[in-house]
C-alpha cells in the first residue's frame, strides 16, 4: 500500500501547491504550460528510447494523444483557478467527481456493468454538486452563475480526460507503452499552451515571468513523478481498490487542507455535499 499512499500525497500536493503558489500572484495559464515543460524535459531525461517509440505510434493513438493534451492543459488549468476561487474542497471533490463520465461512458459503448448500487453512486453525486453550490447561490446571482459555469467546465474536462483514457487503453494499451503516451500529452499540452501564451503576448496580454517559470517547476516535478507513482500502484493493487482508495483519500486531504492551512469555511450543507461526494465516489468505483 506504499505507492498508493504516496500516490494519493503527491496528486493531493499539486492541488494545495495552486493554493500556495495564489500567494505569490502567480499567473495559473503560464504556471500550467511551465509545468508541463518540465514534465517532458524530466520524462526524457530517464525514459531513454522515448523518440524510437514515438515514430511508431499509431495514427489514432497520436490523435488520443492530442485530444488528451489539450484535456489536460484546460483540466490543470481550471483545478488550479477553482482552488483559489471557491476553495480547495470544491475543485477537489468536482475533480474526483469525474470519475462519473468515465463509468457511464464504459456502460454506454465498451459494454460494462452498471448495477444499481453504481446508479446511486451517479444520483448522489449530482446532489453533491448541488448542496456544495448552494452557498453561491445565496450569495447572489452572477456568483452563483460564475462558480456553476466553473463547476460544470471542470467536472465535464476532468471527465473527458478521464475517459479519453480509458479510451485510449482500450484501443492501444497492449501496443504503447504507458511512458511513451504520457510524455506524448505532456508534450503536446506544452506545446498547445505555449501558442495558446504566444497568441496572449502578441496582442499585449501580459508576458513571461520568471516567477511563474519558477512556479512552474515546482509543479512539474511532483506532477510527473505523480503518473509514475500511480502507475506503480496500479501494479500492487487493483485497479478497482486503488481508485475508491486515491479518489477519497485526495478528497479528505485536499479538504483538511483547505481547513488547517487556508482556513477556508464551508457552511454545514458544504459539508453534506462533500460527505455525499465521498459516498458518491466510492459506490461508482466499488460497484
Amino acid at each position: 500500500m506504499g505507492w498508493t499512499l504516496l500516490s494519493i500525497l503527491l496528486s493531493s500536493l499539486l492541488v494545495i501547491l495552486f493554493r500556495v503558489l495564489r500567494h505569490y500572484r502567480v499567473h495559473v495559464l503560464q504556471t500550467v504550460v511551465f509545468n508541463y515543460w518540465v514534465c517532458v524535459l524530466i520524462g526524457l531525461a530517464i525514459t531513454p528510447g522515448y523518440w524510437a517509440w514515438a515514430a511508431r505510434l499509431p495514427a489514432g493513438a497520436w490523435g488520443l494523444a492530442v485530444l488528451q493534451g489539450g484535456l489536460f492543459l484546460g483540466s490543470f488549468f481550471l483545478i488550479g483557478y477553482a482552488s483559489t476561487r471557491v476553495g480547495l474542497a470544491y475543485a477537489g471533490m468536482l475533480s474526483k467527481m469525474s470519475v462519473i463520465l468515465p463509468t457511464l461512458a464504459s456502460f454506454l459503448f465498451f459494454g460494462d456493468a452498471m448495477p444499481w448500487t453504481r446508479w446511486l453512486g451517479v444520483g448522489l453525486a449530482f446532489v453533491a454538486v448541488y448542496l456544495l453550490h448552494l452557498p453561491y447561490l445565496r450569495a447572489g446571482q452572477l456568483e452563483a452563475k460564475h462558480v456553476l459555469l466553473l463547476s460544470l467546465l471542470l467536472l465535464i474536462g476532468t471527465g473527458l480526460a478521464d475517459t479519453n483514457l480509458k479510451v485510449f487503453d482500450y484501443y492501444y494499451g497492449q501496443q504503447v507503452p504507458e511512458f511513451v503516451f504520457t510524455i506524448t500529452l505532456f508534450g503536446v499540452a506544452a506545446v498547445l499552451g505555449s501558442l495558446v501564451l504566444l497568441i496572449r503576448w502578441g496582442l499585449g496580454l501580459g508576458s513571461p515571468q520568471l516567477r511563474n517559470v519558477l512556479s512552474g517547476l515546482v509543479l512539474g516535478v511532483p506532477n510527473y513523478f505523480s503518473i509514475i507513482v500511480l502507475l506503480l500502484a496500479l501494479r500492487q493493487v487493483a485497479g478497482t481498490l486503488f481508485f475508491p482508495l486515491n479518489n477519497v483519500g485526495q478528497l479528505l486531504i485536499i479538504s483538511l487542507a483547505g481547513i488547517v492551512l487556508f482556513r477556508e469555511h464551508y457552511p454545514p450543507l458544504s459539508w453534506l455535499g462533500l460527505g455525499l461526494a465521498m459516498v458518491a465516489i466510492l459506490l461508482v468505483s466499488l460497484a
